[in-house]
């Protein structure tokens, strides 16, 4: 674990030496900012409801800008195979580099808890689906983050990488989209449980059902994984 935490260390440092990083947290909390007072000018309501489904989009573009280069570029440049010669396990370099993308996304995630606090001095609004919201945002934003870590894994190309990263994000979003609201049957109760937009949704809502805790749990396992198995192969060629 502890070679994990210097390779996650090393991965919060480029972040906060990056142009890029500082780039992509600006643009997500304008968007939040311009949400949250749009909304709350539009609605005269004290919730969050409404700002974090529109801001939940924003992570189809986060999430790929953030991991795009965690492992392509190291694939690019050919320090991949200094880091693959070095005394750690494909599983630590994998957690080390996942680990530094959700902090940096965590410390995003916190300096839009401004929004809160501010509602809770203009109102009373209701703490328990706030905070499930965020919740669900931070749930929502590791699961793209292992997915765009994955697709990182697989090419040495940056853009392919997030392009690649996007559309199984995109698919994930509108899946539930393709069974529609009252189709029945096996296959689009599949697509519906596939579907992060309903399982996000229940957080935004202040319902914290286990089986979405699980089910964002065993797709940020099953991308890790994969990207354990991308790296392993990179090592044998």
């Amino acid at each position: 674990m502890k070679n994990a935490i210097i390779i996650m260390q090393r991965e919060l440092r480029s972040y906060f030496t990056s142009t890029i990083a500082y780039t992509v947290a600006a643009f997500f909390l304008f968007i939040c900012g311009y949400l949250f007072f749009s909304v709350l000018a539009a609605t005269q309501e004290a919730s969050l409801r409404y700002m974090l489904h529109n801001a939940a989009v924003t992570m189809l573009l986060i999430a790929p800008a953030l991991t795009m280069r965690l492992v392509a570029e190291e694939r690019r440049s050919g320090t991949i195979e200094l880091l693959m010669t070095a005394p750690v396990t494909d599983t630590q370099v994998v957690i080390g580099k996942y680990l530094g993308s959700l902090v940096f996304f965590l410390s995003m995630l916190v300096l839009s808890l401004q929004y809160p606090i501010i509602l809770m001095r203009l109102g009373s609004p209701e703490m328990g689906p706030m905070f499930t919201g965020f919740l669900g945002m931070f749930l929502l934003g590791a699961a793209f983050l292992a997915i765009g870590l994955v697709a990182s894994s697989l090419t040495k190309n940056q853009i392919v990488a997030a392009i690649g990263a996007f559309a199984v994000m995109l698919l994930l979003w509108i899946v539930q989209w393709a069974a529609g609201p009252t189709a029945t049957g096996w296959l689009p109760e599949v697509l519906r449980q596939l579907s992060v937009l309903g399982r996000f949704d229940n957080f935004v809502k202040g319902v914290v059902d286990t089986r979405d805790l699980v089910f964002f749990a065993s797709l940020i396992g099953f991308c890790l994984f994969l990207s354990v198995r991308a790296l392993a192969a990179v090592k044998a060629r």
